[in-house]
């Protein structure tokens, strides 16, 4: 478990330059090692580099257009 968490570390510090493809085989392989709250963390991390104000967030909240929103955001 060391390990893995050591791995996600490294992981989280590079979340600004993993690429969607990199992110989705670093969550495969966390998945394949039974390390899901590894593979949540680390979209989670990458996810906040990508929008680190939570303007996506803010956005669906004050209601986005109706053809672009696909998720409901529940309070």
């Amino acid at each position: 478990m060391a390990l893995l968490m050591e791995c996600l570390s490294l992981f989280e510090r590079s979340a600004g330059s993993l690429s969607l493809e990199n992110l989705r085989e670093a969550v495969d392989e966390f998945k394949l090692l039974k390390f899901h709250s590894g593979s949540v963390q680390l979209a989670l991390a990458v996810a906040k580099y990508s929008d680190p104000t939570g303007a996506g967030i803010q956005y669906a909240v004050e209601g986005q257009p109706r053809d672009v929103g696909l998720y409901k955001v529940h309070y």
